[in-house]
C-alpha cells in the first residue's frame, strides 16, 4: 500500500512509527509504501515547522567523477548545505569517462529512486546524499578485435 503524511499547517511530518506485522519501507519519506502482513498500526510523526534549517552533506564516490545539482547549486565531494525540510530534486553531473550509478542517503533523507540519475530527495533532518559513479565502458569495434588477435601472432625478428 502507498501512504502519505498530510501535516496540518504549522506542522511538518518527521517518520513513521509501525508496530504490529506493518512494516514501513521508508520511515523519514512523507510519501512511503508499506506492507501488511497481519494486524497492526502505523502513525505519522509530526514536528513543529518553525525549526532551523538541516545540514546537509554531499559525497561523491569515486571523488573525482563528478558532482550533485541540488537545489540549484553544484556541490562536489565534502561540500555541505544547509536548507529547510522539504523536497528538493537532485541530479548526478559525470565527468567525462564516468556514469551515474545509484544513489544513497543516510540521516535523516531519503531518496524517491535511487537508481535514477534525476530523482528527488525528502529532507526531515541532517544527513547525507552519496553519489556512485562507475567508470563508462569503452566499445571496441570487430576491426579492433581482429588488430588485437593479429598482432598478438605475429613475431618479429
Amino acid at each position: 500500500y502507498t501512504i502519505q503524511a498530510n501535516p496540518n499547517p504549522g506542522f511538518q511530518f518527521d517518520h513513521w512509527k509501525a508496530e504490529g506485522r506493518i512494516n514501513v519501507s521508508s520511515i523519514y519519506s512523507p510519501e512511503t509504501t508499506v506492507n501488511v502482513t497481519g494486524n497492526g498500526v502505523i502513525m505519522a510523526w509530526f514536528t513543529s515547522s518553525n525549526t532551523s534549517q538541516c545540514r546537509v552533506v554531499f559525497h561523491v564516490h569515486p571523488p573525482y567523477a563528478g558532482t550533485i545539482s541540488f537545489n540549484g547549486s553544484i556541490y562536489g565531494n565534502g561540500e555541505i548545505t544547509m536548507v529547510a525540510n522539504g523536497s528538493y530534486t537532485i541530479q548526478a553531473n559525470p565527468n567525462p569517462g564516468f556514469q551515474f550509478d545509484h544513489w544513497k542517503a543516510q540521516g535523516k533523507i531519503t531518496i524517491s529512486n535511487s537508481t535514477s540519475k534525476t530523482t528527488t530527495v525528502y529532507i526531515n533532518g541532517d544527513g547525507s546524499i552519496m553519489v556512485w559513479f562507475k567508470p563508462m565502458q569503452v566499445m571496441h569495434s570487430p576491426l579492433h578485435h581482429f588488430w588485437k588477435i593479429f598482432l598478438h601472432h605475429i613475431h618479429f625478428s
